[in-house]
């Protein structure tokens, strides 16, 4: 029997990464048996070096209706038939395992660990893959390569050896320094090979990347460099993410490979790095016999040093930017990727009980704000939400994180046109609020969170539908406060406490944190 899968955006990626030769040896998704000798020792069953587990994730309902030997066409999200698998293995993933082994940590302030935690379904399905359609790419075609298209290129033009850089960055001066001295102490040309599938949400968008690096190629020496894109979708697993750099480098034809600090900058919620640099440069070394590419080794160049965070601001601020540190016409790209924080999106979320003030004050703020802020303004209220576009769930626990994640997802779509959205909804959980969060801010948009603290006995008061009541009398199931949990935010950018305040009160003291934070001009509070 023939089943058909609609791919995720990560799921295609690695299905055009097995079919195009960039993860070879694999020849489709990861079987049980590879996948926990990956986990377990780095290697799949064959004794190959492989790192990461590439796996196909369904849900339990797909998981039960298949069987080993069917067939399932893979389709991309318009439905185009990219390939066939024969299923080969089926099971539930231990995900917390899974963590501990890739990650290091079970830390779902990880994002690698967050989507796989919340994002990756319960079940995975292995098997080879026949390819039908090639993924479909409409820009930057000239820079997409297949493994044997990119050979084929070297080939041409008589590279003997190459220069692998790895990034998901723009380039500046100092990584044109690094790349260069690379390239010529390996005696090799260079090829940029940059990540534009799914990677950091702190990244540029990769148009703007691309855009950058194409700047940057006139400053190498004449058929010194060349650029392909990869459309990998990046884990941020330290050492052994790195070392799948590597052996994807190496099956584009590549011989050698740059490692810099860049691949373990990755940090916890108190800023320190989840994996050590030299650790990571450690792993690759230690098995660089079995990768069949050269490893090279370089200490950052340091010419002018800017952290990223004083670049983007500096970029916010149209504060200039040291002539060392980067190239005129890269600088005048990201700066059209950089307005000022108070021209951005934003999506503003009012999180906290029934009746603590939401939506009184979520329809007020948005009058507010449209006295004087220029942006396009929309009011995504939850009960009109669930109502428009959730009629069908529940206010179980799995329900009400779907509701949340719908809503996270119009109001990230919305602030990445430079909205602002305000969003008013109880939302419960900790964790499905951290996913909205992050759903917002993988779109290069900002997030604000308000906690409306008042207390219950307040907000019963004010319940003008009875509904505590008849929850209080059982015939209301988990009503929030009453008979079902609310996880108080630890790290919400403002809390008020409506209970002695007018919504007037609460709306400037909403507005002054927002100027503070430059999500609002200041001279839109100068009079309050």
């Amino acid at each position: 029997m023939t089943y058909d899968i609609t791919l995720t955006h990560r799921q295609l990626c690695d299905l055009e990464l097995i079919l195009n030769g960039g993860f070879y040896p694999l020849d489709g998704f990861l079987t049980q048996q590879d996948y926990e000798s990956v986990l377990s020792e780095m290697r799949l069953k064959c004794g190959a070096i492989w790192t990461i587990p590439i796996c196909l994730d369904v849900d339990k309902n797909t998981a039960k209706s298949l069987k080993i030997g069917d067939l399932v066409t893979l389709r991309s999200a318009e439905y185009l038939p990219i390939a066939e698998l024969e299923v080969a293995s089926i099971w539930r993933a231990d995900k917390l395992k899974e963590a501990q082994a890739i990650f290091n940590t079970s830390d779902d302030f990880h994002p690698g660990v967050a989507h796989l935690l919340t994002q990756t379904a319960e079940y995975y399905i292995g098997g080879k893959t026949k390819e039908i359609n090639s993924v479909p790419h409409y820009n930057f075609e000239k820079y997409r390569y297949t493994a044997q298209e990119l050979k084929a290129q070297f080939k041409a033009k008589g590279w003997q050896a190459v220069v692998a850089f790895h990034t998901q960055k723009p380039m500046h001066k100092a990584q044109f320094e690094l790349t260069k001295l690379a390239a010529k102490q390996a005696n090799a040309k260079l090829l940029i090979h940059p990540v534009v599938g799914c990677g950091s949400s702190a990244d540029a968008d990769y148009s703007t990347n691309v855009h950058c690096y194409e700047k940057i190629l006139p400053y190498y020496p004449n058929g010194f460099a060349m650029l392909a894109l990869l459309n990998l979708s990046m884990r941020m697993a330290g050492g052994r993410e790195t070392v799948l750099y590597a052996l994807i480098r190496k099956n584009f034809g590549c011989t050698h490979f740059i490692i810099d600090n860049d691949y373990a900058d990755i940090c916890d919620k108190n800023g320190v790095p989840y994996y050590n640099a030299n650790a990571v440069k450690q792993l690759l070394k230690s098995l660089q016999g079995d990768l069949g590419i050269e490893i090279l080794d370089f200490d950052e160049i340091c010419l002018t040093k800017i952290s990223d965070a004083e670049f983007s601001q500096k970029l916010e601020q149209n504060l200039p930017i040291p002539a060392g540190f980067s190239f005129p016409e890269v600088v005048a790209e990201l700066q059209k990727l950089h307005p000022p924080k108070h021209q951005q999106g934003v999506v503003i979320l009012l999180t906290g009980l029934s009746g603590s003030g939401k939506s009184s004050i979520a329809n007020a703020l948005s009058i507010k704000l449209s006295e004087t802020d220029k942006r396009h303004i929309s009011l995504l209220d939850g009960d009109i939400i669930r109502q428009m576009l959730s009629p069908e769930l529940t206010f179980s626990k799995e329900d009400r994180e779907l509701h949340s994640q719908r809503i996270g997802f119009v109001a990230s779509k919305i602030s990445s046109a430079k909205g602002i959205v305000i969003c008013a909804l109880i939302a419960p959980y900790a964790k499905a609020r951290e996913s909205f969060k992050r759903k917002v801010e993988d779109e290069n948009t900002n997030f604000f969170e308000v906690y409306l603290s008042t207390p219950l006995k307040t907000c019963e008061a004010r319940d003008r539908k009875g509904l505590y009541a008849l929850a209080r009398q059982g015939k209301i199931a988990n009503f929030t406060g009453i008979n079902h949990p609310y996880e108080i935010p630890k790290e919400a950018n403002i809390a008020i406490d409506t209970s002695n305040i007018s919504i007037e009160q609460s709306i400037a003291k909403i507005m002054a944190s927002l100027a503070k934070n430059n999500y609002i001009e200041t001279s839109v509070i100068a009079d309050d």
